[in-house]
């Protein structure tokens, strides 16, 4: 672990000495010294504006094949505005320690902080489409403390969608707000600890999160077409000739049998969009009569929209 004026970072050294590094794990403050117990590191910082540490999980990491490894605030002198300099633990024990050259903080054996926080990633689901977040389910025992449930859109606005207090069942529950559909969204599980043993918390183990994709939905819709060799236009002006009716439904079938989107104009309406030809049933009502062939008829043609 290389703990850096930037920041820190994670390293593997070969067979001769040679470091491959990994990229910043942390960048808001220099770090200043590490201390290792079990498969964890604590690196001495600046922790949101106060002395505190950083612990760094070594046991795995957030990517496959990667070094970028999992990390989170730990410890921190709450009210001060320096950076811890030093790290240290009280002999083979847990507890931890840390100074910033003038003052000496440890960890406490007999008291939890009043309330923390635990906030997730933005949740996409790997797609960019929007989606409708509708039901989350937390693994919350409340037996020493409570919990709230909070939801935060992409413009960092938080919004309450759930208070549980000491020893209260964790249902779950509707995921209210934000009420339109977001491309990702956040939570925040604030955990308080118990009301009458300031040693004991709540126990969180988990979050499952259901939601719909908000893509628009296609639609089918059929068009009813005048399709005979002769015709009138809206001028009362004839168009057309013998052949004419076969002419432009084949030309319909290369446009359905290549599959690609078209533009649609229902003149009737003013809508226009892109559409794929789904199907096209030609019924046949004019008899064959004398020289003229009598093909024509009405063309009913399926669009889907895209």
């Amino acid at each position: 672990v290389l703990a850096t004026s930037l920041g820190f970072r994670v390293g593997i050294a070969d067979a001769t000495g040679d470091i491959q590094y990994g990229p910043l794990l942390f960048r808001d403050a220099p770090c200043n010294s590490i201390a290792f117990r079990d498969s964890y590191a604590y690196i001495a910082t600046l922790v949101d504006g106060a002395a505190g540490l950083v612990r760094v999980d070594l046991s795995t990491t957030v990517l496959v094949n990667s070094l970028f490894f999992p990390w989170a605030w730990d410890l921190i002198a709450t009210g001060t505005t320096t950076t811890a300099s030093q790290v240290a633990f009280f002999g083979n024990s847990d507890r931890a320690a840390f100074t910033n050259g003038n003052n000496t903080w440890a960890e406490s054996t007999t008291s939890l902080v009043a309330s923390g926080y635990l906030r997730t990633g933005y949740i996409r689901y790997n797609t960019l489409e929007t989606k409708i977040f509708k039901l989350m389910q937390a693994r919350v025992d409340t037996t020493n403390g409570g919990v709230t449930i909070q939801s935060i859109d992409a413009a960092d606005n938080f919004y309450t969608i759930g208070v549980f207090g000491q020893e209260s069942a964790v249902p779950q529950i509707n995921i209210n707000y934000p009420q339109t559909a977001q491309e990702y969204l956040g939570f925040q599980f604030t955990l308080t600890r118990s009301s009458t043993d300031v040693s004991k918390g709540p126990l969180f183990t988990g979050y499952q999160i259901r939601s719909l994709p908000a893509t628009p939905r296609q639609r089918l819709i059929q068009y009813p077409l005048s399709c005979f060799d002769h015709e009138t236009d809206h001028f009362g002006v004839e168009v057309g000739f013998e052949g004419a009716a076969y002419d432009r439904m084949s030309q319909l079938e290369l446009i359905e049998n290549n599959g690609d989107t078209i533009q649609i104009q229902d003149f009737r309406t003013g809508e226009s969009y892109l559409g794929i030809i789904e199907e096209m049933d030609f019924r046949n009502n004019t008899p064959s009569d004398k020289r003229f062939s009598g093909y024509g008829g009405l063309l009913l043609v399926t669009i889907r929209t895209v």
